[in-house]
């Protein structure tokens, strides 16, 4: 295994210069906030779960190298490509990943905390839950409810179209299972509404929901030489649903 230089978390990082550092920490807050929350929840997707063991740089970009990583872990890739600029169909390299990483590790995003821990002198990069969200952050109970009947959700084919027409089908099916409503649009975010202590809430949905909410409101099929077969929601699809929300949704 390709070993790298490790920082302690807290100090300067060690693969990039500070100045590099301070400038994408100068970003929009809300696009910084996002990008971050995806990258916690494509590690989350990467290492297996909540508290699992973790992945080391140098293990997570041979995770997500070719197509089978492209295909598995696409909204952990399409996070790195915002948070680490680089050639399209390239991954970032180890020190721009460590970079990420470090900006990441500690936050609480969405009631989840990007941790790391030394094992054998590899840093394990992993995800904990913190129990706690940011104020006013509640699950999506509406979910359940609003889920079409069985036999009247649409059928999404996954394979051997372009993804924004994959999209345009995901948005489709989210439509038709929002009324009455509860997601919308507002400040160019997509958000949810809730009921706490009988008051109201706007709070914003994030890509774990949002990828419950897909896998609910339609019939996700992959096309092969049998025909028609289960498969899932792309990763990709929860990812840029969430950071482009559709214009025609209500707002709150």
């Amino acid at each position: 295994m390709t070993s790298h230089h490790l920082a302690t978390p807290g100090t300067s990082c060690p693969t990039c210069s500070g100045a590099a550092c301070a400038g994408k920490q100068r970003e929009s807050g809300n696009d910084d906030h996002t990008n971050l929350a995806d990258l916690v929840m494509g590690w989350e997707e990467l290492s297996g779960g909540i508290g699992a063991r973790g992945y080391t740089v140098a293990q997570a970009i041979d995770a997500l190298a070719g197509d089978a990583g492209a295909e598995r872990f696409e909204s952990l890739r399409l996070s790195l490509g915002k948070l680490c600029p680089h050639r399209d169909g390239q991954l970032p390299t180890p020190r721009e990943l460590g970079c990420a990483l470090r900006r990441a590790h500690g936050r609480i995003i969405e009631g989840r905390r990007l941790a790391s821990r030394v094992r054998r002198g590899y840093r394990l990069w992993f995800v904990e839950h913190t129990g706690t969200r940011a104020s006013g952050e509640h699950r999506l109970p509406q979910i359940c409810a609003n889920v079409p009947h069985p036999m009247s959700r649409p059928s999404v084919q996954v394979n051997g179209r372009q993804l924004i027409a994959i999209i345009e089908d995901a948005w489709r099916a989210v439509h038709a299972a929002n009324d009455p409503a509860f997601l919308f649009r507002r400040d160019g975010r997509l958000v949810r509404r809730i009921c706490v202590g009988g008051r109201a809430h706007v709070v914003s949905i994030d890509t774990t929901e949002l990828y419950g909410l897909l896998v609910r409101v339609a019939d996700w099929v992959k096309a092969t030489p049998s025909g028609l077969v289960p498969a899932r929601p792309p990763g990709a699809v929860a990812a840029d649903m969430r950071r482009f929300p559709d214009v025609s949704l209500p707002t709150p």
